[in-house]
Parts: structure tokens; C-alpha cells; sequence
């Protein structure tokens, strides 16, 4: 008997027709009862593949349309179809005005601040705008060119040595600390200023050292902002200088008289004016060592009201400064 005409090969030929559909996903893989038909892990497999991730998209988006379908149905008529508050907070353009109810805030505003009271914080700045650029600006700048030359000139600069650099700044301004006391008939703090500058310039070799602190007479810090003070004129606009930082318009004044009378005092004496390459060595040196001195860094507060916090905490300060 041949081996095609044998019984078993017969109903193993009946058995592999029936399967061949489905095998071929021609017929629906599961039973009347929905009840899946193929093994557990055959799911596995089809997550992975493309297929699978495509069925899920559209299992998605089915559900989608499910959602915005029953939410159309309960919503008033007059919204359109963006009556979804998710959608018409993200639609640019919806055509209603009102048609989104605001609730009112839990704690409004008005029981915490009044505008008849006058706050620490509140610091007169008509030129904000400006005011917050020029401070980005002056982050950028102090972070990508000032302070890397900082942070070289402390490299390749020992201790010992930077201590005298500055020592013989700070010597030097103290002529104008003695300037500015004289101006505002402050006679005690003017002869203490001026033994300190006699003490540091002769016994500290031109300021190298500063005797002057350990015998009881510390640096007291005077400028012409500081003058005007002293006879009542007011801060102004709350500033903020190109590269300088924070000021107003008093201090900035100050700042420009302070700078004409350094020339007098200062670059005439020693030809600087004269010799500008000399003159810009000593301005550059001295900007160096001024910013080595300040250890403030912008944007490591820690506060997200940076801007505000320098203004409040400068404009302070000289009011400290010129009560003292």
C-alpha cells in the first residue's frame, strides 16, 4: 500500500488544510467566546514587533475619540468642539470670548499687600527692562571673560603675593576715603584715615603691608555717592552698569567725580596720563584685583528673585553706609 493512501497520512494532510488559513491570519484567531486561542507568550512577541506598536496606536487614538465623542455629548452646544478645558486652554483661537469660566484665586493678592504701605523691597526701578538685561549681560561677561582672567591670575599668582596687590589698592584708595571724609566734616574719621595711610605707606614699604589694621586703625570705606548722602540727596533710579553692577543715579554721579578726581590725585602725579599703556596696565590690574576681592557670583543665590535680591541688598547697604 502506498504511503499517500495510508490512513495516517490522510488525516495529517485533512488536519494541515483546516490550519493553513489559520496560520495565515486569515480567520480571526479566538473562539465564540472572545477567549484567546494562541499561547500566553505569542503576545510577547507581538508587542515587540511593528505590528503590535501600531495596533496600540490605533487602540489609542480609538480611545481618543471615545473621550472627545462623550464630552461633545454633555457640553453645551455653544462651545464647539473644543469644550474639553485641556483643549481649549491649548486652541490659540477658539472664536468665544468667556467661554472658559476663571475662578477666582483662593487667597487673592490684596490680602497680603496694600498699596498704602510702602515695602523693604519695593525699590524704585523705572528702567527694569533694561535693568534685568544689563544684569545678563553682566553675568555672561563675569562668567565667560572676567572671571576666567580672575581665576588665571589666582593660578599663576601666589597667596603672599595677591595679598600685597591688593594691599597696595586698598593704600591708594584710601586718598579718596580721606577726600570724602574731609567733605563731609567727618574730622575724627579724616585723621584716623590719614594716620592709616601714613602708617601703611612708610611701615608697610607703599602699602605692601597694612600695619595700620593691627594698630587699630581698619580701612573706613568713603566716596563721593556717599558725600552726597551725607547732605540728602537721594538714591534716584535704582541702576545697574554695564560691567560695574548694581548703582543708582546718586552713586553712579559719585562714581564719575570719584574717577575725575583719581586722575588728579593719581595719573598726574605719576605721568600715567601721559603714558597710557602704563595708565591701562594699572587700570587693568586694579579691576583684577577689585574682582578678586568680591567673591559674589552671579546666579549662585539660590534664589529665584536674584535680580531683586542684589537690588534690595545693595540699596541697603548704602543706606548703611552713609548712616554710619
Amino acid at each position: 500500500m502506498s504511503v499517500l493512501n495510508s490512513k495516517p497520512f490522510r488525516i495529517f494532510s485533512i488536519f494541515f488544510l483546516l490550519t493553513l488559513p489559520l496560520s495565515a491570519g486569515l480567520i480571526p484567531q479566538g473562539n465564540a467566546w472572545g477567549k484567546e486561542t494562541q499561547p500566553r507568550n505569542a503576545g510577547i512577541y507581538k508587542r515587540n514587533s511593528l505590528d503590535g506598536q501600531i495596533e496600540r496606536l490605533e487602540l489609542k487614538i480609538q480611545a481618543l475619540q471615545y473621550r472627545l465623542e462623550e464630552t461633545n455629548e454633555t457640553a453645551p452646544n455653544d462651545q464647539g468642539p473644543f469644550s474639553s478645558p485641556t483643549l481649549m486652554a491649548r486652541h490659540v483661537n477658539t472664536g468665544q470670548e468667556g467661554s472658559k469660566e476663571v475662578k477666582p484665586a483662593k487667597r487673592p493678592i490684596s490680602e497680603w499687600v496694600s498699596r498704602d504701605v510702602e515695602y523693604p523691597i519695593d525699590i524704585y526701578d523705572p528702567w527694569e527692562g533694561l535693568n534685568r538685561s544689563l544684569y545678563k549681560f553682566n553675568a555672561k561677561f563675569d562668567r565667560y571673560v572676567f572671571l576666567p582672567v580672575v581665576n588665571g591670575y589666582e593660578y599663576i599668582t601666589p597667596d603672599f603675593l595677591q595679598d600685597r596687590v591688593s594691599s597696595v589698592f586698598n593704600n591708594i584708595e584710601d586718598i579718596r576715603n580721606l577726600l570724602n571724609s574731609l567733605l563731609q566734616l567727618k574730622f575724627k574719621r579724616s585723621g584716623e584715615t590719614t594716620l592709616r595711610f601714613l602708617i601703611n605707606s612708610v611701615y608697610g614699604i607703599g602699602g605692601l603691608w597694612d600695619h595700620a589694621t593691627a594698630m587699630g586703625f581698619p580701612e573706613q570705606k568713603e566716596d563721593f555717592g556717599q558725600t552726597l548722602g551725607h547732605y540728602g540727596v537721594g538714591d534716584g533710579p535704582y541702576m545697574v552698569l554695564p560691567i560695574f553692577g548694581p548703582s543708582n543715579l546718586r552713586d553712579t554721579t559719585g562714581f564719575v567725580v570719584d574717577s575725575v578726581a583719581r586722575s588728579f590725585y593719581l595719573y598726574q602725579p605719576l605721568d600715567l596720563d601721559e603714558n597710557p599703556e602704563w595708565g591701562a596696565v594699572y587700570t587693568l590690574s586694579n579691576a583684577i584685583d577689585t574682582r578678586h576681592q568680591v567673591k559674589f557670583r552671579y546666579y549662585e543665590t539660590g534664589s529665584p528673585f536674584e535680580y531683586d535680591l542684589v537690588r534690595y541688598l545693595y540699596t541697603k547697604k548704602r543706606m548703611l553706609d552713609i548712616e554710619k
